[in-house]
Order: structure tokens, then C-alpha cells, then sequence
């Protein structure tokens, strides 16, 4: 059964742009057309790094609830850790290595988790979102290449595969149903100068929203450096105190008047 994907009204992107104190400003765009994807981010697109990824369930399939979302986690991947979501039951679709494959730590690994099914406690209506994440470990052999995690959607009435990936110079949001991809970025360095392993998230990763790659390599669309506290709602309105308390007093310095000096 096949079905359609609902599109938001057209719109010009959303830029929000956040200054605190003099730290640099954050942009963060979101194409309108990326809102009706099921679409993915990571807190880290480094090689070789452990990476958080998020799945958005932004809507149903033509109106049906959604009752089921399978992951397919792209071959290389050996490493696959669900996150537990209160509202669903996950289970972990398990394939044999042949031939095993050697850990960093001599260990052999002969299977992997080859798909993540998250099947709803109760249906997902349509017109509500949800999240769903898994931590993997990104291959240190993929910087430049882009991960596709091919996505079905399972509604009460209908489905929808997310499984469309975008030829050589085709743009991402060209396609009806685009599978979730991550562009796996350059390692990065660790404190002693070498480049990161599997180890945790770095804290120069950023955190992307990868639902718009392309062909050609997919573009950050929202970045910004983790860490830092200034960009959720206290972040700003504490900039924000501090900008009027500092044009405060500049204002009553300049009205002050001007002592007459002492004979």
C-alpha cells in the first residue's frame, strides 16, 4: 500500500540567532521541507567516535497513527546500544559476522545489531512527534561518507519506507521518501594530539541536524558547540539581563554630573 508524504506550508527557513556576553552567535536553520521527514541528528559526526543519533517521527502515514519504526543500522556499524522510550518496547534484530570482525581490543565480534524495532505501546496519532535515539559507534574509516539508516514506518493503515537515498549530485529533499543519513566528518584530535577513538563524544562535537544531505555531501544545518550553556531559554534571557544591566549603567554614568574639583 503505498502512501504520500504531507509537506508544511512553504516558508522561508527559520534562522534563530542567539548572543550572550560576547560569546559567538548561533545559527540554526531548519528547511521547511526537512519537517515532514522522518529525519535524524547526532551530537557527533566525528570517525571513530560514539555518536547519540535521534530519530524525529514528525507525523503519521496520511493521517494513520504510527504503530512501528524499524531502523536499519548501515553495515561497519558493530557497535549499537537503543535508548529505552518510556511510550514504546524496542528489541534488537541481531545478524551473524562471517567472518568476525576484530575489535580495537583483540576481542572477536561475530554478530552485530543489524536493525532497532521500536513497536508503540499505544498508536502515535497523527499531528503529535516523537523521538527515538540509539548510540552507535561511527567507523573511523567512513570520515567523508554518508550513513544511510533506512527507516520503515508502520501505521495502523499503511506504511511508509523511508528509504530513499539520493544519487551522485541529487539534492536530499528532491526525494518523497528519504532514508535518514549521517555525513561522517574527519576524526577529531584528542588532548594528546592523536585522533579520536570510540571513546565518548568530544567536546568540539557538534550537534547536526543531518535530514538534508545530498549527493555531494550533506549540509549542517543546525551547529553548535557542546558544552556550552547559552542557548536554551535561561542561556538567553541571562544575556539579556546582562546586556540591559551593562546599558544601565553606561546610561547613568553619562547622565551623572560632573564634580567641581576641590581648592
Amino acid at each position: 500500500m503505498s502512501s504520500t508524504v504531507r509537506h508544511p506550508l512553504p516558508g522561508r527557513p527559520v534562522r534563530v540567532v542567539a548572543t550572550a556576553l560576547g560569546a559567538a552567535a548561533l545559527v540554526v536553520l531548519v528547511p521547511g521541507s526537512a519537517q515532514a521527514h522522518v529525519g535524524m541528528t547526532a551530537d557527533s559526526t566525528a570517525a571513530g567516535s560514539h555518536a547519540l543519533l535521534t530519530l524525529a517521527v514528525p507525523h503519521g502515514c496520511e493521517g494513520s497513527p504510527t504503530t512501528r519504526i524499524s531502523v536499519q543500522v548501515p553495515a561497519g556499524i558493530d557497535d549499537v546500544v537503543p535508548a529505552v522510550n518510556p511510550g514504546w518496547q524496542v528489541r534488537k534484530v541481531e545478524e551473524k559476522l562471517d567472518p568476525p570482525v576484530t575489535a580495537d581490543d583483540g576481542d572477536q565480534i561475530t554478530s552485530r545489531v543489524a536493525e532497532v524495532v521500536w513497536t508503540a505501546r499505544r498508536p502515535l496519532p497523527d499531528g503529535f512527534r516523537d523521538s527515538l535515539s540509539l548510540q552507535v559507534a561511527l567507523p573511523a574509516e567512513a570520515a567523508g561518507q554518508q550513513l544511510a539508516f533506512p527507516t520503515l514506518q508502520t501505521c495502523v493503515e499503511g506504511e511508509t519506507a523511508w528509504t530513499q537515498v539520493p544519487a551522485a549530485g541529487q539534492d536530499h529533499d528532491d526525494l518523497d521518501h528519504p532514508a535518514p543519513v549521517v555525513l561522517v566528518t574527519a576524526a577529531e584530535p584528542d588532548d594528546h594530539g592523536a585522533a579520536g577513538g570510540s571513546g565518548d563524544h568530544h567536546a568540539g562535537a557538534a550537534d547536526a541536524d543531518l535530514s538534508t544531505g545530498s549527493g555531494a555531501g550533506a549540509e549542517v544545518t543546525a551547529a553548535r558547540p557542546t558544552g556550552t550553556s547559552w542557548t536554551g531559554p535561561a542561556g538567553l534571557a541571562l544575556g539579556a539581563l546582562g546586556l540591559a544591566a551593562g546599558s544601565a549603567a553606561l546610561w547613568s554614568s553619562r547622565r551623572a554630573p560632573a564634580r567641581a574639583p576641590r581648592s
